[in-house]
């Protein structure tokens, strides 16, 4: 529950940033550093089924394709994921590089998706959107304090069948 919390509030912030400052192509996404908290701190399901309803969400209320912040945001924590095994997100150091990967892949994936629809308007200055907005996202994710330190979850053990107990 506390999950969807801090989802709601995190979709909240992030349209009032989007609205009201008007910072262009430094604006931060502060929905998808929720979802990568999310997935820095719980399972593997919850945090896929949280990037999905956060995807959802921003599509629903932004009037956007619904459903590609959904596939975006489930493949960051995937990304995420993943990349929880190589860097421990217990530094500032390595907190903005995971930050700044993912919010990096998700806007290039923006960017591609704004070019397949050629009708679609493309803002003019894309390459500072995939460069600059990951930059200033993973400062604010590093900067930020965390209550708790992030956990490392340990790997699963697969069941094997037929065997002694």
């Amino acid at each position: 529950m506390a999950s969807f919390l801090i989802l709601a509030v995190s979709l909240m912030v992030d349209l009032s940033i989007r609205v009201f400052p008007q910072l262009g192509v430094y604006t931060p996404d502060v929905l998808l550093l929720g979802v990568i908290y999310l997935a820095l701190r719980r399972p593997m399901g919850e945090a896929y089924l949280a990037a999905f309803l956060a995807g959802i969400a921003f599509d629903a209320v932004l009037w956007d394709h619904i459903g590609l912040h959904s596939l975006l945001y489930v493949l960051a924590a995937a990304g995420v994921l993943k990349l929880r095994t190589w860097l421990w997100a217990q530094y500032a150091i390595s907190r903005w590089l995971i930050a700044y990967i993912i919010v990096m892949g998700v806007r290039f994936g923006e960017v591609i998706m704004w070019l397949s629809y050629l009708g679609y308007e493309v803002p003019l200055s894309f390459e500072r959107y995939v460069l600059w907005g990951p930059v200033v996202s993973g400062l604010l994710f590093a900067m930020v304090p965390w209550r708790q330190s992030p956990i490392r979850l340990g790997k699963r053990i697969p069941q094997v069948l037929f065997s002694e107990k």
